[in-house]
């Protein structure tokens, strides 16, 4: 499941979540009043808030307490409501919740990707592109590294120098 999830581009995720908007907005429109039309987009954008601010612990917590207020409050009180539109309602923020705290992974996982991508700038300026060898400036760099540590160890320590130079190179 991870594999598939971190190659689905960041661009789809949030397409995904104006969709599923979108979609709900379209649907709702034509089919409730006015109030409830208001509260359904204020569970959806309260869905990806706590999606994008929670960690997985609070998304857990907040899924199942908006899952069992809902019902209870929906199905347990007096609410003249059709049944899809009570599942709807409470099912609605559980599920930008997840949408919600699947992109806010997927951004920090990219943010991670390229905040490490200095140890990679720094290989790909000390290896040839078309060898992926170490190149010459940075041979020479590392030589007189490797030089000035001759000097200041003793004779006796060149081995330990020599298989240092070598994990540099």
């Amino acid at each position: 499941m991870k594999n598939i999830r971190y190659r689905i581009p960041l661009e789809v995720g949030v397409i995904l979540i104006m969709f599923l908007s979108l979609i709900q907005d379209m649907i709702l429109y034509n089919f409730v009043d006015r109030q409830t039309f208001y509260y359904a987009n204020l569970l959806v954008f309260l869905g990806i808030l706590f999606g994008m601010l929670g960690t997985s612990l609070f998304v857990v917590i907040i899924c199942m307490l908006m899952v069992g207020i809902g019902s209870f409050i929906l199905y347990f009180f007096p609410i003249v409501m059709s049944s899809w539109l009570k599942v709807y309602l409470i099912l609605i923020v559980p599920t930008f919740t997840l949408i919600g705290y699947f992109i806010k992974t997927d951004i920090f996982l990219r943010k991670r990707l390229i905040s490490s991508r200095k140890e990679i700038a720094s290989f790909l300026k000390n290896t040839e592109a078309l060898t992926g060898l170490g190149s010459m400036n940075s041979f020479v760099e590392n030589y007189n590294r490797f030089l000035n540590t001759m000097t200041l160890r003793p004779k006796l320590d060149r081995a330990l120098a020599i298989s240092m130079f070598m994990s540099i190179i």
